[in-house]
Order: structure tokens, then sequence, then C-alpha cells
């Protein structure tokens, strides 16, 4: 089945969950909404959607994307990921396309504060306590999916 991983990561979080994914799946291409400039969703069978979450909020150009390719989308066979701390893949995906995915997914969050904007670390630190890297992935989430898409 041929599959494409479709992600938007700020910080590098769900990037590193996508290529996880990709690692351990056959038949496979991984896009950044960032980076991507033509996108055919015509020629996958199954997409899996990665998103991350700032001040719970995903990524406006993946939600733009998802908005603009939605009846493409609903044909297809979907996965979703989130990235984040608290925000929930429901309050940020649109909810016709979160019905319609065969999984979903939250793999927890990584504060990657070296690799922050300086007032995203300004406020990060102040919000959190934290000042150094930390990573709260569940990586058993993750290897669920992956395990989950090998079978279906």
């Amino acid at each position: 089945m041929k599959t494409l991983i479709l992600f938007a990561s700020k910080y590098g979080t769900t990037k590193k969950c996508s290529e996880l994914i990709a690692a351990d799946l056959t038949d496979i291409e991984i896009s950044d909404i960032q980076t991507a400039t033509d996108i055919s969703l015509e020629s996958f069978d199954r997409i899996i959607i990665g998103t991350s979450a700032y001040f719970g909020r995903p990524d406006k150009k993946l939600s733009d994307y998802i908005k603009q390719n939605q009846s493409i989308l609903l044909s297809k066979k979907i996965a979703l990921f989130m990235c984040s701390k608290e925000t929930s893949l429901e309050q940020t995906i649109n909810k016709e396309l979160y019905d319609h995915a065969q999984y979903k997914y939250h793999f927890g969050y990584e504060l990657n504060i070296s690799k922050m904007k300086f007032m995203d670390k300004l406020v990060t630190k102040k919000i959190t306590q934290v000042s150094n890297d930390e990573s709260h992935l569940k990586l058993e989430q993750l290897n669920e999916l992956i395990q989950s898409l090998k079978i279906s």
C-alpha cells in the first residue's frame, strides 16, 4: 500500500516521529508541509498526517492544506498523530477528518529548547520552568501505530 507521511514540525519532534515511522514501513514517502512544493495525494492509498501544537494550535500551513484537500483526504485511509504536551488531536484536526481517520495517536512531546527561537525559548522557559531539552515521547504509542500500519 503506497503511503505518504505528511507532517509539520516546528522544532523537530514531529519530523523525528515521522522518520521513525517511515523507517519501519515499505513503499512510503515522507513530506514536510513547510518545504513541499508539489504533493500529489491522488497517488497514495494511505496518508499519515503528523502535527505539533504550540499554545494549543496546530501548524497553520498544515491546517490550511487539510482544508483545501479535505475531499481527497476523505477518500483515503488516514492515520493521524500529534506531538504536544497537552493539546489533543481532536481539538486541532478538523472534525470530519478526525472522525474518518482509522488511527489516532498522541505521541507526547519534546522540549527542544536548544533549537527554539528567542521568544519561544523565553515563553517556554517561563511557562514550563524547564531550561534544558527534555523528551517525553511515548515510543510505545509510536510503535503501536507502526505495527497497526504493517498489518492493515
